[in-house]
């Protein structure tokens, strides 16, 4: 599910950013903190159930969906993800270093970590996927098999990231 800034919400709903700042704190409309800001976010799924109540038309809420995470810096685990078909969610590949500031712009539907990113980065990043009053479903791609991390749902075995991938992300996608 998407996630919109106040400004977006208001243009979303035909009001002002002002406005859904309001209806925040009056708790009519519940969005969470960005950690560290002032900045608000709103869950796509209680802007509709606003929308719904308040009778607004709903014709400018985007149709898109929100991609699934890569992190890896192997080019060619990339290049293989993203020619994957996995229903309608994209698959974008992200660096390590491009990953750490992504959570702030993007809430994924779900996160893969490549494993060989480094064990101590790998955790950290799955420690993030649980940040503010949203999980995002995390897998990880490890060079063994069976191995499971703290905070992964899934595991994927790098020798067979073609038919496993898919599958993986089916199980996170569906909860």
């Amino acid at each position: 599910m998407a996630v919109f800034s106040t400004g977006e919400a208001g243009y979303i709903t035909y009001t002002s950013t002002q406005s859904i700042i309001k209806l925040v704190d009056r708790g009519l409309l519940k969005a969470w903190r960005v950690p560290g800001s002032r900045f608000r976010r709103i869950e796509e799924k209680d802007l509709r159930d606003f929308m719904i109540r308040n009778e607004i038309p709903m014709d400018r809420l985007p149709t898109g969906t929100s991609p699934i995470i890569l992190v890896s810096n192997d080019s060619d685990l990339c290049s293989t993800a993203q020619k994957l078909s996995i229903g309608d969610a994209p698959i974008r590949c992200l660096s390590l270093f491009e990953a750490g500031f992504s959570w702030e712009t993007d809430c994924p539907r779900a996160v893969i970590i490549d494993w060989n990113v480094g064990e101590d980065a790998a955790r950290a990043i799955l420690a993030k996927t649980c940040f503010g009053p949203q999980q995002i479903p995390a897998a990880v791609i490890s060079p063994l098999p069976d191995f499971m991390v703290e905070g992964a749902r899934d595991v994927v075995s790098r020798d067979s990231i073609e038919t496993q991938l898919p599958l993986a992300v089916k199980r996170l996608l569906a909860g």
